[in-house]
């Protein structure tokens, strides 16, 4: 186990977790749950502005099926975002039929809990670790943590990669814990649910780069 990344306090102040910036380093807390996922997505310079355009405008969350309110358009440190997930989502990740819901019934069931956070890291000025020993030409993109409210503890990341020979790769890292009780005795729907999103994740960035 290494150190995480050192995150100035202004930015930590707050959160629900102490390993600050881990997502940047590649390290996870012992114990705790973790998501490593990594997809080619595009092909090019290009792809990759328009991958790294969207992770920082948020667009990969809301294509993933979250409402999205931030207080800037754009990730920077220190930049609130709460990100819903609602009830057709949720719907959606224990049964895809079932999820099949007339527009007015899904706009009804977007409501649901915020989880709100705190951008504390950008890859344009926190050095970010591969966790492969495939190393990116160029990396885009951001961490943020979780704030008191959010139903886990932890930090997730949204990076976007540009290899020699122009492959562009969607990567997400997180490490989290429930935050509540509740939460806990979920765990099978919650990490369905997180699988589910990240898929969506995927998705949305695979949009993303095809527009670049």
């Amino acid at each position: 186990m290494g150190e995480g990344r050192a995150v100035p306090e202004e930015f930590a102040r707050g959160l629900t977790y102490r390993q600050v910036g881990w997502t940047a380093s590649g390290w996870w807390p012992p114990g705790w749950s973790s998501v490593r996922r990594r997809s080619v997505v595009g092909h090019g310079g290009d792809a990759f502005a328009a991958l790294g355009d969207a992770i920082a405008r948020w667009r990969i969350l809301a294509g993933a099926g979250l409402t999205v309110e931030a207080d800037e358009d754009v990730a920077r440190p220190g930049v609130r975002v709460c990100s819903t997930v609602g009830a057709a989502t949720v719907i959606r990740a224990l049964d895809p039929v079932l999820g099949r819901l007339p527009g007015p019934v899904d706009r009804l069931l977007r409501r649901g809990p915020t989880a709100p956070c705190r951008v504390v890291w950008v890859a344009a000025s926190t050095p970010v670790v591969p966790l492969t020993g495939r190393v990116p030409a160029a990396t885009a993109g951001f961490g943020y943590g979780t704030l008191p409210g959010h139903p886990a503890r932890g930090e997730e990341a949204f990076l976007a990669h540009l290899y020699e020979g122009g492959d562009v790769e969607f990567e997400v890292r997180a490490f989290s814990r429930p935050a509540t009780a509740l939460l806990t005795l979920g765990g099978p729907v919650s990490r369905r649910l997180q699988r589910h999103i990240t898929d969506g994740y995927v998705d949305a960035a695979r949009i993303a780069a095809s527009r670049g």
